[in-house]
């Protein structure tokens, strides 16, 4: 035991010799070898009271109250107890060599005045009992303790411990992590100490609780770090997030300072006004993005209330934020003439609460005066008859007034308030484009001089409230009714003694009493025929007729809804070049009928052949279930030879060729493949197909550009969307020149 004690005192005074390299950090040395371990001073007092003051009444009660603390506290708490009292046991001496070595940073020299043997200080404190004040640790202990360090004398048996006098709770994170003891290499006894397959003995069992205790003091230190490294990511996220903001701030700043320089702002409010003007004119909420640019340009916007004419009811924002905008938009306007009103309220379900329509309404109807445009779609009956019936006083600036239903929609019945009986709009001298969805149509006043009418109604009126639209109406261009007829009770031609003249008409479209009309009228300028829900019968005998009253430069025919089977092409119209149905029935008989010539007898008694729809071009089916891909196959074929000769069986040349199919489009037919659609673009984008053309077809594309300069679009023509779109309006032939005549059979 001397002799231990007295080695370990020449260890620790010739170590007193070196010079230090520390700067203050507490330091251990063990066995001439030193390491650096972080220090947790509270767990050395608890170590050191456990087993020196085994009893509590015995223990002495200390407080921390600096950051630091001086090994003079533990000698302090040992020498003023009895000795008899104290004693340090072979485990105890053990486990507080391991905590000293686990828990503070050791140099590899420590500063000579720093080092105390606590070996030989527990010495003079030993009991009878205690074994040998020296601790002999197990050669593996030894072994893992001494990998990472350097020998700086020679080696020994016996482990010294020095603890420094002080130690800086400050300085526990700021050692380099490479100067650290790997436990990870050390995480459990090497197998040959520890086996799985018998129990440890003894010895076995001291090294593992050794290892794991040594273990745990090492994990409750990495918490210690990694709780401070968890605290310097948090102060260096609001670091970053400061920076951060400072940087967007700067960016604000300059951004700022770069815009007051652009030429722009030095514009006049004039200049300005006008260009704002010009970049509204495309997108309809324009005008707010760029009073939103800036405090200048919001003032310029604001102060030209010509930009805000073109009003939208923002029907996608919440009711509250409808009524406010609406109101915000309208007095902007000031007292500027001439507001373009749009109001779009579809619903896809029954609505049965119409105060928010009805509250925006009456912020409208009070700027009737000022009206130039109004279009209301809607497909709620509330709706409907709220505008019509608040669309009150005179309206000397309306051009377009415009209450209809969307397209291909029904209305939806969400009847709470009593329809309108009395339309009480008017006078109104510049009204030219009227829709009206109501049954109160009849009342209207304002019914005269117009060029676009269109009148939808379910309950059946008097024919003559109708006639006496029209008679007031001469200069109809495009005409849309929707309206019962009842022949039976009140036909069409009741009272009529002559048929009325609409020269300029050239689009009508509508269901049944379009064709009950049609008789009547002369229209030497119908242009497009768009029918739904008629009779193929009834739709053929009229076309007939009309063919022959009026003759008119028909080239587009619309069917939705209708039923064309074999024997109603018996048609004499020769100027039709798009051929459209949409959601018809139309059977293979009727397509075959128009890939062959008719045969005829002229007033000669010599026989010939005549096309049907000599002049068709483009064939357009959209959900048309009953068309099979062989009609459509000869058809294409049969209109575009290889050779002109092979139009007609056997050889034999046709009275007239026809003109050569160009565009074949089939949308939504279950019995037509996508190969076969294919087929048709190959088919049809042939060069032969696309440059051969007959001699009369060279003569009718002539007579097309002389037509088409007459009845080119008007140039007053106003920019709303058109009642009923027509897809694709080709332009008319000639009604002189290659028509046939079907009594003398001879091409005039």
């Amino acid at each position: 035991m001397d002799g231990s004690a007295a080695c370990s005192t020449a260890e620790a005074s010739s170590s007193r010799q070196q010079q230090p390299r520390g700067l203050g950090l507490p330091y251990v040395r063990v066995s001439n070898n030193a390491y650096r371990y972080p220090l947790n001073c509270t767990l050395i007092i608890t170590a050191f009271l456990q087993e020196t003051c085994p009893k509590p009444e015995s223990r002495p009660v200390f407080s921390l109250a600096h950051d630091t603390i001086s090994l003079d506290v533990l000698r302090n708490i040992l020498a003023s107890s009895e000795p008899g009292r104290v004693s340090f046991s072979p485990r105890a001496l053990a486990h507080i060599a391991l905590l000293l070595c686990s828990l503070e940073h050791v140099s590899r020299s420590a500063p000579p005045s720093a080092l105390t043997d606590l070996v030989t200080f527990g010495q003079t404190h030993a009991s009878s009992t205690a074994a040998a004040p020296s601790l002999l640790l197990q050669t593996t202990d030894r072994r893992r303790l001494s990998r990472r360090s350097s020998p700086t004398s020679s080696t020994s048996s016996a482990i010294d411990l020095h603890v420094a006098e002080t130690l800086d709770l400050r300085q526990l994170s700021d050692s380099p992590s490479s100067d650290q003891y790997d436990f990870c290499g050390a995480d459990s006894p090497p197998s040959h100490i520890l086996h799985f397959d018998r129990p440890p003995n003894a010895r076995q069992r001291s090294i593992a609780e050794d290892s794991i205790l040594a273990r745990q003091i090492h994990l409750s230190t990495l918490d210690m770090q990694v709780a401070a490294a968890h605290a310097a990511v948090i102060a260096a996220s609001e670091r970053h997030r400061l920076l951060l903001a400072q940087r967007a701030v700067l960016r604000a700043q300059i951004c700022r300072d770069r815009n007051r320089l652009q030429p722009a702002l030095y514009l006049p409010a004039e200049t300005l006004a006008e260009i704002f003007a010009y970049c509204a004119q495309d997108d309809i909420y324009a005008v707010w993005k760029l009073s939103a640019v800036c405090f200048d340009w919001h003032v310029a916007a604001v102060a030209y209330p010509r930009l805000w004419c073109r009003i939208v009811v923002p029907t996608h924002l919440p009711p509250v934020e409808q009524i406010h905008i609406t109101r915000l938009w309208v007095q902007r306007t000031s007292t500027v003439q001439g507001l373009d009103i749009r109001y779009r309220a579809v619903e896809d379900s029954i609505r049965y609460v119409s105060t928010t329509f009805e509250e925006i309404m009456m912020i409208l109807s009070a700027e009737l005066s000022r009206w130039k445009h109004f279009d209301l779609e809607t497909n709620l009956e509330d709706c409907i008859h709220i505008a019509v019936r608040l669309s009150s006083g005179a309206a000397p600036n309306l051009e377009t007034f415009l209450v209809r239903e969307p397209e291909f929609q029904g209305t939806k019945r969400n009847r709470r308030l009593l329809p309108c009986k009395m339309l009480t709009l008017g006078p109104a001298p510049n009204l030219s484009r009227v829709a009206l969805h109501t049954s109160a149509w009849p009342t209207a006043t304002f019914l005269r001089g117009l060029t676009t009418l269109s009148l939808s109604s379910g309950r059946i009126k008097p024919m003559v409230d109708l006639w006496r639209v029209l008679d007031a109406c001469e200069d109809l261009e495009e005409l849309t009714l929707r309206l019962p007829v009842d022949h039976d009770f009140d036909p069409p031609g009741r009272g009529r003694t002559s048929p009325l003249k609409l020269e300029r008409l050239h689009t009508l479209s509508g269901n049944s009493m379009v064709l009950a009309l049609l008789p009547h009228l002369l229209v030497p300028s119908l242009e497009v025929l768009y029918v739904n829900d008629v009779d193929a019968f009834i739709l053929m005998r009229t076309l007939n007729v009309l063919d022959l009253r009026s003759n008119p430069p028909l080239h587009t025919l619309r069917l939705r809804s209708c039923r064309l089977v074999s024997g109603t092409t018996g048609l004499s119209l020769k100027s039709i070049k798009r051929l459209e149905f949409y959601e018809s029935e139309v059977d293979d008989n009727f397509f075959h009928s128009l890939s062959m010539p008719t045969a005829g007898t002229s007033s000669w008694i010599r026989p010939y052949r005549t096309w049907a729809l000599p002049s068709l071009e483009v064939v357009i089916l959209s959900n048309a279930q009953y068309v099979r891909e062989d009609a459509l196959r000869r058809l294409v074929e049969a209109r575009n030879p290889t050779t002109p000769n092979a139009m007609c069986a056997g050889g034999a040349p046709a009275v007239g060729l026809p003109a050569r199919i160009k565009m074949v489009e089939v949308r939504n037919c279950r019995r037509v493949r996508p190969q076969f659609t294919e087929w048709i673009q190959e088919r049809l984008g042939r060069v032969s197909d696309r440059f051969h053309l007959p001699s009369c077809s060279a003569a009718s594309a002539h007579e097309e550009q002389t037509c088409a300069h007459a009845h080119g679009p008007q140039s007053g023509s106003s920019s709303l969307t058109p009642l009923s779109p027509v897809e694709g309006h080709g332009e008319p032939s000639g009604s002189g020149a290659g028509v046939l005549d079907v009594e003398m059979g001879m091409v005039i």
